[in-house]
């Protein structure tokens, strides 16, 4: 099998340097860059979304390459060979991050370190390892003076895993590359995504007692840990103390003088619920077990359960899928009391079995029927790339000369920015056939927006020997 580059220089080269390079994610992966509502102009959204984005494309310029921050400072560009956008290889990377969420027990979110041949911290695989990808590729070509016909550009964004609402301002400006890769998936290559909606259920009864459900911090992380904040009836106390004895994973707490439940689930990515724990369904089904309190809140917290105790999308009669496609998941990442009122929101990853139209109209009358009000936050469909294109050919092909084995590109449940990009692909940041297992210290640990998320570094590397030869052959196309 012919390929661009001499791969066995290519492995020698980023073996050598992989010091360097864990150097380079270490210094980026220690800014807090989760958005923050209080963005202003210099700063959209929040000061540690901007010092990520302005840290990531300082490595670029540090190393020689050309590179602007957008006048909107929404994000960043780096080039090689020329800012010819539209003719160019795109490479797409993300510096922000998901909340450092609660539980981590290998490092403090934003202290990176080692830890058994893999690196720890939060954002750490998703998706700042992509930034370092495509910064060490850049370089190993420069380096070794290998000659491309089409440039080379990379995006760095700073708001993927809030709503993606940075990229529709590079693509009204400059439109799409050529052809783009975005490292920020699973292993080999994804050639489609499923759509995204996203929705927020309010109840029309409030509650009769001062009860306060809340937990969460992003709408695509199973919610892993919730609190509720219990009525001061002492008959009402007594009876869910009671209750909550019984329970391994509920916890009765005092804090600031009040009386709180803790739930502890397991989280997980929103696109992959098989195995979380929902923490405000475990609320719910306790509460709504004690007669104590109020029949009408009982029923508001039943029809809460029954809403958050499965991920399949039946509950709204929206479950399936179609072709290649995982089926549908509906998952909630965030419960909120406002004003009496218990809010949920929901993430919903759906195939095209159902239209956006559909799905919104179908939530609607869920909502209705549980005693809620639906309210559609966003809602952007998928896309579907051929399965045989050059992008999909050449990364099948190195993978198959690197491993041995010819894998088979597949269809993600997550949304990258691949869905807003025209012939775009998403492709992994590990490699299986270089084992490294992570043993995780416990259930919904280690994985992307899980505490302890880790990349394991061997597999990154190979990732990255992969991705050099891929990106060589699309740039010489």
């Amino acid at each position: 099998m012919q390929t661009i580059l001499d791969i066995e220089d290519v492995k020698a080269y980023f073996a050598s340097h992989k010091d360097e390079m864990l150097t380079d994610l270490f210094s980026i992966v220690r800014i807090p860059s989760v958005w923050k509502p209080e963005g202003d102009k210099d700063a959209p959204y929040g000061r540690g979304c901007k010092d990520a984005l302005v840290a990531c494309l300082k490595l670029f310029t540090d190393a020689g390459f050309d590179g602007v921050l957008s006048e909107d400072n929404r994000y960043a560009l780096a080039f090689y060979g020329g800012n010819r956008i539209a003719e160019s290889v795109g490479l797409f990377a993300h510096t922000d991050v998901v909340p450092a969420g609660e539980g981590w027990t290998l490092t403090d979110p934003f202290e990176p370190k080692l830890f058994d041949g893999y690196a720890i911290g939060r954002g750490i695989k998703d998706n700042k390892a992509g930034v370092i990808l495509s910064l060490w590729i850049l370089k190993y070509l420069r380096e070794k003076k290998i000659p491309l016909a089409r440039p080379i550009t990379v995006f760095l964004g700073s708001a993927e895993e809030k709503e993606m609402t940075d990229i529709p301002c590079f693509v009204k400006k400059y439109g799409s590359p050529y052809v783009s890769l975005v490292p920020d998936s699973g292993y080999p290559i994804s050639y489609g995504e499923k759509g995204i909606g996203r929705f927020r259920f309010v109840a029309k009864d409030a509650f009769r007692t001062a009860l306060a459900l809340e937990g969460g911090t992003a709408p695509n992380v199973v919610l892993g840990q919730a609190f509720a904040t219990l009525p001061e009836d002492e008959g009402i106390l007594a009876a869910i103390q009671a209750a909550a004895e019984t329970h391994e994973r509920i916890t009765l707490l005092t804090d600031n003088g009040a009386t709180k439940l803790r739930a502890d689930g397991v989280a997980a990515h929103a696109s992959a619920p098989a195995n979380s724990i929902n923490a405000g369904c475990l609320l719910c089904s306790l509460l709504e077990a004690v007669d104590a309190l109020p029949e009408a809140d009982r029923a508001v917290l039943t029809n809460a359960k029954q809403l958050l105790a499965v991920t399949d999308g039946s509950v709204a009669d929206i479950a399936g899928t179609v072709g290649e496609f995982t089926p549908l998941t509906m998952t909630n990442g965030i419960i909120r009391t406002e004003e009496g009122r218990l809010c949920l929101t929901f993430d919903i990853r759906y195939t095209p079995h159902i239209t956006p139209k559909e799905l919104e109209q179908k939530m609607a009358v869920c909502a209705e029927r549980y005693g809620f009000t639906s309210h559609v936050i966003s809602n952007r469909e998928g896309f579907l790339n051929p399965k045989d294109s050059p992008a999909v050919t050449a990364v099948l092909d190195t993978a198959e000369l690197l491993s041995g084995v010819r894998p088979k590109p597949y269809l993600m449940g997550g949304g990258t920015y691949a869905r807003c990009l025209k012939n775009a692909y998403s492709i992994g940041l590990t490699v299986p056939y270089i084992p490294n297992p992570f043993v995780a210290p416990k259930p919904g640990h280690g994985g992307a927006h899980e505490a302890d998320e880790h990349l394991a570094i061997e597999p990154f590397i190979g990732a990255v020997v992969l991705a050099a030869e891929v990106v060589a052959k699309l740039a010489c196309e």
